[in-house]
């Protein structure tokens, strides 16, 4: 979610949209070299700052994604490469390529083609899901920039920004600044934990066996073990979970989970303000923030 609030809002990200050719031939030329039949296609991006490409080495299926020109950039596919080797270890298999093109240095994450599903899981299988790779990152070391700290000012900026576009009533204005000033308060006596930053349906796949394998950690964060489970439940499918009681049965307290929800959803409604995605909504803005109640 960072990475897209940073890139629309003060544009300190790119896109990965453009002329990827350069990328392509590079790729299959070295390819070529490791494996005697080689196809290679671009696929649509699935993240913000990726490039993909699905390929056949010697018959077997793989993915690749590499990222824009830039330091940044590839300091973030190497962090994303770190962070599932470090999760699911030989399970997965994921190798790393590093190519000089255009008189820069870019970095391919190649690994084992996953499968998306039709199915919907439920609430306490991300809840499992999440538990289950933040314990394999408990003792990661690697630079993880992103911080919690940072989505508690875009909430503020994007509450005192909406306001003045009309798009928050007074009442809902006054009980966000509530929401947020407790949230700020009450995370920092909770322990620490690397997070996924954006763990939507469509970062998370399937290996053959039916091994959940969550994807895109362009995003991840340090925060607080419950942040991702939260962040899951601010997607619309999952407005039909908003019931009294449903967080305490995760161990979460009402107030703070809801303020977390409103918190991310804010974030969420400045970038569909401004790119205009939210004129497809069925409900305002205020109403998708005061339906949290319901959680209480």
């Amino acid at each position: 979610m960072l990475s897209k609030y940073y890139k629309q809002i003060y544009g300190k990200q790119v896109s990965a949209k453009g002329d990827i050719r350069p990328f392509a031939d590079v790729l299959l030329k070295r390819l070529q070299l490791k494996y005697s039949q080689v196809e290679l296609a671009e696929i649509q991006p699935g993240g913000t700052l990726g490039i993909f490409f699905e390929a056949f080495l010697d018959g077997k299926k793989q993915f690749i994604k590499t990222h824009p020109f830039g330091r940044v950039y590839q300091e973030n596919i190497l962090k994303e490469i770190e962070i599932m080797s470090s999760i699911y270890g030989n399970r997965l298999q994921i190798e790393r390529e590093t190519i000089e093109i255009s008189n820069q240095v870019l970095t391919f994450m190649q690994m084992d083609y996953l499968q998306t599903s039709v199915q919907r899981l439920e609430p306490i299988d991300i809840y499992n899901c999440t538990i289950d790779y933040q314990k394999q990152l408990s003792e990661f070391r690697y630079d993880v920039k992103y911080k919690f700290g940072e989505v508690i000012k875009a909430g503020w900026d994007s509450r005192n920004y909406l306001y003045a576009e009309g798009c928050l009533s007074k009442v809902v204005y006054g009980q966000l600044e509530e929401a947020i000033s407790y949230v700020e308060k009450t995370f920092r006596l909770l322990p620490q934990a690397i997070c996924h930053g954006d763990l939507s349906q469509k970062n998370i796949m399937y290996k053959e066996n039916g091994e959940i394998v969550v994807i895109d950690w362009e995003d991840a964060l340090v925060a607080f073990p419950e942040y991702d489970f939260l962040l899951w439940l601010t997607f619309f499918p999952q407005r039909q979970y908003y019931k009294k009681g449903f967080l305490e049965r995760f161990g979460i307290s009402a107030p703070f989970g809801k303020y977390v929800m409103a918190l991310i959803i804010l974030i969420k409604c400045n970038l569909a303000y401004r790119n205009g995605s939210y004129k497809n909504d069925s409900i305002s803005f205020n109403e998708r923030l005061e339906e949290l109640n319901k959680l209480a």
